[in-house]
């Protein structure tokens, strides 16, 4: 059963006030599509839990390395990369190579990784591999002076 009032404002014209029902097949039909929506788009694919970088390689200044499940990625058309704004970071000052560290991604489904060679002069020879859940999802061979590798990665 549909209800409706009018009321008239301070003006003299016509509001519309009140409550519209809705019929009660309706209802039922529009939780019943809901509940099996819900079962339908209730994902069995979980998050990630864990993200792990090795670095490797040679380096005679120390490089930044900067792990994050906290930040805001969006693509930039121009150019194709990722611009990234982090909201929390763990940052690491690499002075030894290997290393090797965990992070957990406190069920974000999203990992960014950085690495960075700061020094204009000197040139860092590195192997940079990602790991999520035990599998391999980057691996890469870079020279850099003054240049920096990262990898962003987003559940699909």
């Amino acid at each position: 059963m549909f209800t409706r009032a009018r009321q008239h404002d301070s003006t003299g014209s016509a509001a519309r006030r009140g409550r519209t029902g809705i019929p009660s097949a309706i209802v039922l039909f529009a939780l019943t599509a809901s509940a099996a929506c819900d079962s339908v788009l209730d994902s069995t694919i979980d998050p990630p839990d864990h993200a792990e970088v090795t670095v490797d390689g040679s380096s005679p200044v120390p490089l930044r390395l900067i792990l994050s499940s906290r930040f805001i990625g969006i693509r930039n058309p121009d150019t194709g990369r990722w611009d990234i704004t982090l909201h929390d970071a763990d940052t690491v000052e690499v002075t030894e190579l290997p290393i090797t560290r965990g992070h957990d991604l406190n069920e974000t489904g999203v990992f960014f990784a950085f690495l960075g060679n700061p020094d204009p002069d000197e040139t860092a020879t590195v192997h940079m591999r990602v790991r999520i859940d035990g599998q391999e999802v980057y691996s890469q061979q870079a020279t850099m002076r003054d240049a920096s590798i990262e990898y962003v990665f987003f559940t699909q």
